[in-house]
């Protein structure tokens, strides 16, 4: 994940991101025609019959409107930021007080209601740490009896009972302790740089 930028930042970002969409549909010709030359055929360094797709995108990232206060200073950028920050803490310190004194019935049942979510997840949580409700032939814990009989009821697991029933062999990997869903996807991994440096051979 990316960090959320600062508020001097932001044009810049926007800039450049909306630079790095356009040299890349041209580049891949991820645009609507493949007649038209766009004046930016020199960009794609493919012929562009070579391409599978049709038109992919009917607009041009270079046609886009930019948003963003470009004659501005960073510090003046920021400066406008925080102040739209501490309005809105203004409001929602405003608006939380007002909810209080119209019904405070319906605050005190919310936070009461969320407290007791987090509670309840912090239950559930320990629950699945525990393997209270758990799937061996899956290795999935879940979070109560209902949610563990949903599993066993799904087809995932209907699958793998009847592969463990009927004695065929798992698409496991026991060098990396990995279970697979389908044989193509074991026969990539048993190729793959992760398997080899944990001793395996294809």
């Amino acid at each position: 994940m990316s960090p959320i930028p600062s508020a001097g930042d932001v044009p810049k970002l926007r800039l450049l991101y909306i630079a790095i969409e356009a040299a890349l549909s041209f580049c891949f010709w991820a645009v609507q025609s493949k007649t038209k030359d766009y004046s930016m055929s020199g960009c794609c360094p493919w012929p562009r019959g070579y391409f599978s797709y049709s038109g992919l995108c009917s607009h041009c990232a270079l046609a886009e409107h930019i948003a963003g206060e470009f004659d501005l200073s960073s510090e003046q950028l920021e400066a406008i930021a925080a102040a739209i920050k501490e309005k809105n803490r203004s409001y929602m310190t405003e608006y939380d007080r007002s909810q209080r004194a119209r019904s405070p019935d319906r605050v005190r049942a919310y936070e009461r209601n969320h407290r007791d979510w987090k509670a309840q997840k912090a239950v559930h949580d320990q629950r699945k740490a525990n393997k209270e409700f758990h799937c061996a032939i899956c290795d999935v814990s879940c979070r109560d009896k209902h949610e563990l009989k949903r599993h066993n009821e799904c087809k995932l697991h209907l699958k793998k009972a009847a592969e463990a029933e009927s004695g065929l062999p798992s698409l496991y990997c026991a060098v990396c302790d990995f279970t697979f869903r389908f044989e193509s996807k074991l026969k990539r991994h048993l190729t793959s740089q992760r398997h080899s440096k944990k001793g395996g051979r294809g």
